[in-house]
């Protein structure tokens, strides 16, 4: 567990390194998920019972659904990014990438994408600053291109793919959600 922490901590400090030692590690997906993604999600969803320290008027079957709502939009973008990298991905890599190396992006770009929620539930106040940090996350991925093989020609088509698959289905889940639970405070 610790060393998938220890990559996700080296994505964000230096991403073209921490992409190249994934690389290396050649760790099983399946074990990236149990022991990384579904504990950082599920804290993240914890986090939200932080609000009623800022914000009195939090009833408790609010916090309990916007939790479930976290965990649920984490957790499903995985498999959305997950078909559509395994569709798209094909089509713009210069060899074969294998499932592995796949599955792999997609959990360290997601596992960034929960830590910039787990900073949101937890600050007091909406940060500006909160809301830019899914750009550095498009920087890591685009570091990222090397370690799924796509050439610099294709870019512009990674990065559309990824955002489109890994940044905005958290941000598009939690708006539909949201249309049918009333906001946390």
């Amino acid at each position: 567990m610790l060393t998938y922490y220890k990559s996700l901590l080296q994505l964000v400090l230096a991403p073209s390194s921490g992409w190249e030692d994934l690389g290396k590690d050649n760790l099983p997906p399946r074990w990236l998920l149990k022991v990384g993604l579904i504990p950082l999600i599920a804290i993240t969803a914890l986090t939200v019972f932080l609000l009623p320290l800022y914000h009195r008027d939090c009833s408790m079957a609010t916090l309990l659904q916007h939790s479930i709502v976290i965990f649920i939009k984490y957790f499903l973008t995985y498999f959305i990014a997950s078909f559509m990298l395994s569709i798209f991905l094909p089509m713009m890599a210069e060899e074969e990438v294998g499932v592995r190396r796949r599955d792999t992006f997609i959990l360290y770009s997601l596992s960034l994408m929960a830590v910039i929620g787990l900073l949101q539930n937890c600050f007091p106040i909406e940060m500006a600053l909160t809301y830019f940090l899914p750009l550095y996350v498009a920087i890591v991925m685009w570091r990222g291109m090397s370690y799924l093989c796509v050439p610099q020609q294709r870019a512009g088509q990674f990065m559309a793919l990824t955002l489109l698959s890994i940044i905005a289905p958290p941000y598009l889940l939690g708006m539909l959600f949201g249309c049918v639970i009333p906001p946390a405070f």
